[in-house]
C-alpha cells in the first residue's frame, strides 16, 4: 500500500509538472514577448491560461497533502531540509498570482501594468527554477542551508525546469494560435518552442554529466533502472523538436507532455526507494490503518477532483464558441 500511495503522490506531481509547468512557461514567454506583436502575444497567453491557471496548483496541494498524510517522516525531513527554497517558491507563486490579477485591472495605468507584468514574469521564472534546484539538492543528498540547493548540479536542474516549462507553454500556445487561425502568432510561439526545446536538451545533457560527478546515486539509477524512461524522454524531446519544425503543433504538444512525464518517472525510479535523505518509502510510511484511511480519502478526493477539473477545462474551452454563436 505504501508503494501504491507514493506512486499516486508522484503522479500528482507529474500532472503538476505538465499543467503547472505550462502555466509557469506562459509567464516566462510573457517576459520574452518583444516588438510590435508583444501585446498580441501577451493577450494570447492571458486568454489561454486565465480561466484555469489557478486550478493547476490543486495538484501541488494534492501531492503535499498526500506526502504529509501517508509519509509523515519524509514530510518532516523534507520540510526541514527545503524550508528556505520551498518558502521562496511559494512566495513566487503568490506574487505571480497577485501580479497577474493586478496587471489585468491596470489598463488605465500603463506604467503600473508594466511593473505587474514584470513581476508576473520574474515570479514565473523563480518558481520552477527553485523547484528544480530543490530536486537537484534531494538527488545530491547535500545538506546544510545554501549548500543544499545552490551548486552547479542544482542550478543546472533549475535552469532545465525553466526551459522545459517554456517549451511546454510554447507548444500549448502554438496549438491555441493555430486553432484561432492566427498563423503569425503560431509561428512566433513555434520559434520560442524550438529554442526552448533546444535549451532543454542541452541542459539535460549537462545535468546528466554533472550527475555523474556530483549525484552518483541518481546517475546510477538513471543509467540502469530508469534507462527506458530516460530513452523515452530523449526520443519524445527530439520528436517534439521535429514536430515543431514541421508545424505539427498538436504532435509537438503531446510529445513534450510525454517527455515531461518520462523525466519525472525516470527521476522517481532512479531514486526509489529513497524519498529524501535517509528516509525511504518503507521507513517513512505511516501505520497500516493510517495508510488505509489515506487511500480511502485520496480515492474519494479524486472522484470529485477529476470530473470537476474536466468540467472546468471543457466549460472554458467551449465558452468562446458559445459567445460567438
Amino acid at each position: 500500500m505504501a508503494v501504491a500511495l507514493i506512486a499516486i503522490v508522484w503522479a500528482g506531481l507529474t500532472v503538476y509538472a505538465v499543467l503547472g509547468g505550462a502555466d509557469f512557461g506562459a509567464g516566462i514567454l510573457h517576459l520574452l514577448a518583444r516588438g510590435p506583436g508583444a501585446a498580441r502575444q501577451r493577450a494570447a497567453m492571458a486568454a489561454a491560461m486565465g480561466p484555469v491557471w489557478e486550478a493547476n496548483h490543486v495538484w501541488l496541494i494534492f501531492a503535499i497533502t498526500g506526502l504529509f498524510s501517508a509519509f509523515p517522516r519524509a514530510f518532516s525531513a523534507l520540510g526541514t531540509l527545503v524550508f528556505l527554497p520551498a518558502t521562496l517558491a511559494l512566495v513566487a507563486i503568490v506574487v505571480r498570482g497577485a501580479a497577474f490579477a493586478f496587471a489585468a485591472q491596470a489598463d488605465a495605468e500603463p506604467r503600473a501594468r508594466a511593473v505587474f507584468q514584470r513581476l508576473f514574469a520574474m515570479a514565473s521564472i523563480a518558481a520552477p527554477f527553485l523547484f528544480g534546484a530543490i530536486a537537484g539538492g534531494i538527488a545530491r543528498k547535500a545538506g546544510g542551508q545554501l549548500a543544499f540547493w545552490i551548486g552547479p548540479f542544482q542550478l543546472v536542474v533549475g535552469a532545465l525546469a525553466v526551459a522545459v516549462c517554456t517549451a511546454l507553454a510554447a507548444s500549448f500556445l502554438t496549438v491555441e494560435s493555430q486553432r484561432a487561425g492566427d498563423r503569425q502568432l503560431a509561428a512566433t510561439f513555434e520559434t520560442w518552442g524550438v529554442r526552448a526545446v533546444t535549451a532543454a536538451g542541452t541542459l539535460a545533457a549537462a545535468a546528466l554529466v554533472l550527475a555523474a560527478i556530483d549525484a552518483h546515486s541518481l546517475f546510477h539509477g538513471l543509467t540502469h533502472r530508469a534507462l527506458p524512461e530516460v530513452l523515452i524522454a530523449l526520443a519524445t524531446l527530439a520528436g517534439a523538436y521535429a514536430a515543431l519544425k514541421r508545424h505539427q503543433y498538436g504532435l509537438a504538444r503531446t510529445a513534450l507532455a510525454f517527455a515531461v512525464v518520462a523525466v519525472m518517472w525516470a527521476w522517481a525510479f532512479a531514486q526509489y526507494p529513497r524519498i529524501v535523505g535517509h528516509t525511504t518509502v518503507g521507513n517513512a510510511a505511516a501505520s497500516g490503518p493510517e495508510l488505509t484511511a489515506v487511500t480511502v480519502a485520496l480515492a474519494a478526493g479524486l472522484v470529485l477532483l477529476l470530473p470537476s477539473l474536466w468540467l472546468l477545462y471543457v466549460a472554458f474551452r467551449r465558452q468562446p464558441q458559445e459567445v460567438h454563436k
